[in-house]
């Protein structure tokens, strides 16, 4: 998030980070499966 919040304001990198956390819990409770910290870094 360093890089992003670099970027832009803090509060984009912030709100950019809890969309690819929502995300990333809404796919696992639709599918079904654990948190994979390779799957996740591959994004």
């Amino acid at each position: 998030m360093t890089g992003l919040a670099q970027k832009r304001h803090t509060s984009v990198a912030a709100v950019a980070l809890s969309n690819k956390t929502v995300r990333i819990a809404w796919a696992m409770l639709r599918n079904g499966t654990d948190y994979d910290l390779e799957l996740v870094r591959a994004y």
